[in-house]
């Protein structure tokens, strides 16, 4: 894995976009209903995310796919069809928007 000066040689628009959120305690969230995306964008900001010292984390399909090898953490829900895969990480999606909203928000 390439450091993070590297980063600003090999994928200049990633590594502003991470920059920008190079703060401690930073974690970048990517979901992935399809197993292998076409596109590799936001793979390469998780890269260089991890490269800056974010945490990353996915939401992925059966298998994990690609974006598996590139987060910190990934949760794979049981499933393969987008549209099924979709409907399994909004819920997840609300879970940790709640968890969050308690440690922020207390009441």
């Amino acid at each position: 894995m390439l450091d993070r000066d590297q980063y600003s040689y090999t994928d200049p628009a990633a590594f502003r976009y991470a920059d920008q959120l190079a703060e401690p305690d930073v974690c970048i969230l990517d979901t992935d209903s399809r197993l292998d995306p076409p596109h590799v964008a936001y793979e390469k900001v998780l890269q260089v995310g991890r490269a800056f010292g974010l945490h990353t984390v996915g939401l992925t399909g059966r298998s994990g796919g690609k974006l598996k090898a590139v987060c910190d953490a990934t949760i794979c829900v049981p499933w393969e069809r987008t549209a099924d895969v979709q409907e399994r990480h909004l819920a997840i999606y609300h879970a940790l928007c709640a968890m969050l909203e308690g440690v922020f928000f207390p009441q």
